[in-house]
């Protein structure tokens, strides 16, 4: 289910989509749905943020690293949607900090084009269910 929020900010955005604009390298802003944001935690933040950007109608979900379909709707796959060369997608920058309460670190980011952080599977679910 579904619901709008009526009250911002929240206290924490678990469990949340988050419909907003995102700015790509270029400064084209975009529109995008953001979710699995931790507002309190900025490491797990940057591992596990997804996003579905638009184009016009068309939506397409950004595939994480850890993704089992991530060649095929990685970084690349993204540029060709938008058709723009990759380096003026990436780094994708979102800020949403008017939505909830938190660190800021957690809500204000950059999602680049290669993971920061290698994390074996292991610690990665740990991070992001623990």
């Amino acid at each position: 289910m579904v619901k709008p929020l009526s009250k911002l900010p929240v206290c924490d955005l678990d469990g949340c989509l988050i419909g907003t604009q995102v700015t790509l390298a270029n400064g084209q802003k975009v529109d995008a749905l953001i979710g699995n944001v931790k507002s309190s935690d900025a490491r797990r933040t940057d591992l596990a943020i997804t996003a579905a950007l638009f184009r016009g109608t068309q939506k397409f979900d950004l595939a994480r690293r850890f993704d089992s379909d991530y060649d095929r709707r990685g970084p690349d796959a993204l540029s060709r949607f938008l058709n723009l060369p990759i380096n003026e997608v990436f780094p994708i920058s979102y800020d949403l900090t008017a939505f909830s309460e938190g660190v800021v670190e957690a809500l204000k980011g950059k999602i680049e084009n290669a993971p920061k952080l290698v994390l074996e599977t292991e610690q990665l679910l740990e991070l992001i269910f623990g």
